[in-house]
């Protein structure tokens, strides 16, 4: 069965001690899936990514694309991402969306 690709729509939270600036969005799986790859859309430097409060580490580049390969169980996921202006931790324009590949 070839690769699907989902889209997770992103709204901003609210940045607190343990938890820098961010976008979070959800999404709920009806089934099981392997997740191939994540992109994430956005004009900054820095990407970090988190799926269920795992961290999937950090891109420095465009595209910002992590490849996961791991399992998601059926029923609901949270992503959370992180970006900044490079080193300076400076926010920059929000993600609207990631892009998700399902197989």
């Amino acid at each position: 069965e070839p690769a699907r690709e989902e889209t997770v729509s992103l709204v901003y939270s609210r940045q607190t001690d343990d938890k820098p600036l961010c976008y979070e969005g959800t999404i709920t799986l009806p089934e099981a899936v392997t997740l191939g790859e994540v992109e994430i859309l956005h004009n900054g430097e820095l990407a970090r990514l988190w799926i269920d409060e795992a961290d999937m580490g950090t891109q420095m580049w465009k595209p910002y694309r992590f490849t996961c390969g791991g399992s998601l169980a059926a029923g609901d996921h949270a992503f959370r991402v992180a970006v900044t202006a490079g080193l300076s931790s400076k926010p920059v324009q929000a993600p609207t969306y990631l892009k998700l590949q399902l197989i």
